[in-house]
Parts: structure tokens; C-alpha cells; sequence
């Protein structure tokens, strides 16, 4: 896991293709994540807490997204996912919660 303190927008460079588990939970500063275009796979937890994230686009590669990827991610108001995306359960609808 990443400990930012002021961190608040972070670009993933083009040879990662897994983010992985809890890479950014709690950071409560961070607004927006930019995937690489190559991205396949998003780890559980990976931006759980990150109450301030409102933007993050999610690449037409991007085949897997964990439990609780977006849990608590208020400040997100819409989120794209490319078609056929897999889930872990209760993925899809714990994905964002108010």
C-alpha cells in the first residue's frame, strides 16, 4: 500500500497493468487516478476510503475488478466500466457507497 499524505492526483505509468491490492486505500486527499491504457486488473480495496476521488477512467483493457475496489468513494459520481469486466461478488454493488 502507498502512504500519500498530499497527493492528490496520480497517473500510473503505461507498463502497469494491475493495480494492485489496497494500492491507495484511506487517501483521503487523492481527486483523480488516471489508469494506464493498459490496465487489465484493479485489486480488492484498492481505493476503498478515498472519499475525495472523483474522477478515474477505466481503460476498454480492463478485464477484473476486485471487492470493494471504489467502497466509500463518495465523491465519485459516475464510473464507466468497459463491457465485459468481471467482478468478485458484491463488487458491483458495494462499488461506490454514499
Amino acid at each position: 500500500m502507498l502512504e500519500f499524505s498530499s497527493i492528490r492526483e496520480l497517473e500510473l505509468p503505461d507498463t502497469m497493468k494491475r493495480v494492485s491490492r489496497g494500492l491507495c486505500r484511506w487517501d483521503r486527499k487523492l481527486t483523480r487516478v488516471k489508469l494506464t491504457r493498459y490496465a487489465e486488473y484493479i485489486g480488492c480495496f484498492a481505493f476503498d476510503e478515498c472519499n475525495s476521488l472523483r474522477d478515474i477512467q477505466l481503460p476498454g483493457t480492463l478485464t477484473f475488478i476486485g471487492r470493494f475496489a471504489f467502497f466509500n468513494c463518495a465523491s465519485i459520481e459516475s464510473v464507466s466500466v468497459p463491457d465485459g469486466v468481471e467482478f468478485l461478488p458484491t463488487a458491483r454493488s458495494a462499488a461506490v457507497r454514499h
